[in-house]
């Protein structure tokens, strides 16, 4: 068995990621500098170069989209079920994501209960447009300067990622498959310590 016990910086840490940054390796040979884009219950921003991870923060979008739906006066507001190839929920994904751009999302997370109060949208699309606002919000820390940017991603996770990316104007240079990069950064390892021995 081994462990490999993840990488941290002063005010974050990282504890399975760090595989799949390697196993991104191969993509990222002759880009000087990156950034990493990990969703997730908890998903990552990691900024690379030179052959190492030069820093990353760590974000509770997904743990929060769980609490707020599922846990807070907006549980009874959002409905889970439905799919964004249903054009109206990704209409209200994206008016989610534009939402999120300004703003204070103590306040915005609170429109998510008024939209159905008021104007009786119904918990389906309530359910992508609060999702659409976290996402967005999460987004609000990317910058032009930090391309490229790598989307390491899979399932439903790499749909909301690329249509949030895409309609915000932020650019992405490739999706590498996440499944794909942790095994990749396993056998990495895995030969490493071969080598070593």
């Amino acid at each position: 068995i081994i462990v490999v016990s993840g990488a941290c910086t002063s005010p974050d840490v990282m504890r399975g990621e760090e595989t799949k940054v390697l196993g991104c390796s191969e993509y990222l040979k002759d880009v000087k500098s990156a950034r990493l884009l990990l969703p997730g219950t908890h998903p990552k921003h990691i900024v690379v170069g030179d052959g190492e991870v030069q820093g990353f923060v760590t974000y509770m979008t997904g743990e929060f989209f769980d609490l707020l739906a599922g846990q807070s006066v907006l549980a009874g507001s959002v409905k889970p079920g439905a799919s964004l190839e249903d054009p109206a929920c990704a209409r209200h994904f994206i008016t989610g994501l534009e939402a999120a751009q300004s703003g204070n999302i103590l306040h915005q997370s609170f429109t998510v209960r008024t939209r159905q109060v008021l104007s009786q949208v119904q918990g389906h699309l309530n359910y992508f447009y609060l999702s659409g606002l976290l996402i967005g919000t999460e987004l609000r820390d990317l910058r032009e300067e930090w391309v490229p940017l790598y989307l390491v991603s899979s399932g439903m996770h790499t749909t909301l990622y690329t249509i949030a990316c895409n309609s915000l104007k932020i650019k992405i240079k490739k999706v590498i498959d996440a499944d794909e990069a942790l095994i990749r950064g396993q056998e990495l390892i895995l030969s490493g310590l071969k080598s070593s021995l």
